[in-house]
């Protein structure tokens, strides 16, 4: 105890300076290495969350164009009451399948037909519109169903079937909001 209190056996000054500066190399690498250690690990980490906000981004961008809206439902219908009648100059049935190629052209003889034919919808919840060409009033009529709204038109044929099909199939687009087929 009388060590610890006496004045006389203190270190010189040069020695005194000699061991700080052997205590700080030694204990201050230490500090050093784990220093770079934790950098490596913080750098790691930047890394990691860098690849993940870009894969949120990436994946975020991609939704619009992996999912896709449902094509509307198209039906499409003919009214022919006078039949062979009329010949074999028009060809209506044909210009019809040529605008809808992916879907049936239904013909019906009687209205009485082509009335239970537009009441009858499909349970699906995607939108659906139906075409019928009536050769006896000169129109193409549009019906339809689009987000809980109804939608019809007629397009007179007077012009020219074709002329009628493309306004027909523009009205469609439009009510609709999608591409038709």
């Amino acid at each position: 105890m009388n060590a610890t209190e006496s004045a006389v056996g203190e270190f010189p000054a040069y020695a005194r300076e000699r061991l700080q500066t052997k205590v700080r190399k030694t204990l201050g690498a230490g500090q050093a290495a784990t220093r770079i250690e934790e950098a490596q690990r913080g750098w790691l980490w930047r890394l990691w969350l860098s690849l993940a906000t870009v894969t949120v981004v990436i994946v975020t961008l991609m939704i619009p164009f992996l999912v896709k809206p449902p094509a509307p439902i198209i039906q499409v219908a003919m009214l022919d009451v006078a039949g062979q009648t009329r010949g074999g100059a028009t060809n209506d049935l044909a210009v019809l399948q040529a605008a809808w190629p992916s879907h049936i052209v239904q013909n019906f003889s009687t209205a009485s037909e082509l009335q239970s034919w537009e009441v009858t919808w499909p349970t699906s919840r995607q939108p659906a519109a139906k075409i019928v060409l009536d050769r006896s009033t000169a129109e193409i009529r549009v019906v339809g169903k689009s987000k809980d709204k109804t939608f019809q038109k007629s397009f007179s044929i007077e012009n020219g079937l074709d002329a009628a099909l493309r306004q027909a199939k523009a009205f469609v687009v439009e009510q609709t909001g999608q591409l038709v087929r």
